[in-house]
């Protein structure tokens, strides 16, 4: 009796197993498929000059999240990608600069490059697409997404109305 429950106990735990892991295999290659679908040529990606002025956007408990508004590009297709310059600047004074772009096709970021202290950039080894969410450490994704560059799944109009409602503070729902 005991080997019996002890091999049905192994059953279910394999199915379970085979269940979870199945679902982040699909979970996965669907993720892949996304990152390739809109997949920009990074190489190309035309890094900004160094940043003269900031407006802040978002201030979490322990961040200040800043966009350079002259930053800001529209890059022409299908997946509505926005670049722009994003600066972290913490309770303490230290900063962190990139250079990112936000799909709103998809709902994915992508880091080009990161600033260094000299207002040069280093371009990030390989930019990858990921997800936003809005939550946790990534929210300032989200909030740009939301409340400045997209509608749905397209721009959130015009070059000059998207950098107006970053420089004047006005989120999309306003």
């Amino acid at each position: 009796m005991s080997t019996h429950l002890s091999t049905r106990f192994t059953q279910v735990a394999m199915s379970l197993a085979l269940l979870f892991f199945g679902a982040n295999m699909v979970s996965f290659a669907a993720e892949e498929a996304t990152k390739e679908a809109v997949a920009t040529p990074e190489t190309e990606a035309q890094l900004p000059a160094s940043a003269q002025r900031y407006i802040d956007f978002y201030t979490s408990p322990q961040l200040v999240f800043s966009i350079d508004p002259d930053s800001i590009k529209i890059i022409p297709g299908a997946d509505y990608e926005i670049r722009y310059t994003l600066k972290a600047t913490s309770k303490q004074g230290a900063t962190n600069v990139s250079y990112e772009g936000i799909s709103c096709n998809n709902r994915l970021k992508i880091i080009y490059a990161i600033g260094r202290t000299d207002g040069t950039w280093s371009r990030t080894r390989s930019p990858q697409w990921t997800a936003i969410y809005a939550t946790g450490a990534n929210i300032q994704h989200a909030t740009l997404a939301n409340e400045y560059f997209c509608a749905g799944t397209t721009f959130s109009g015009d070059l000059s109305s998207i950098k107006s409602r970053i420089e004047s503070k006005r989120p999309i729902s306003n």
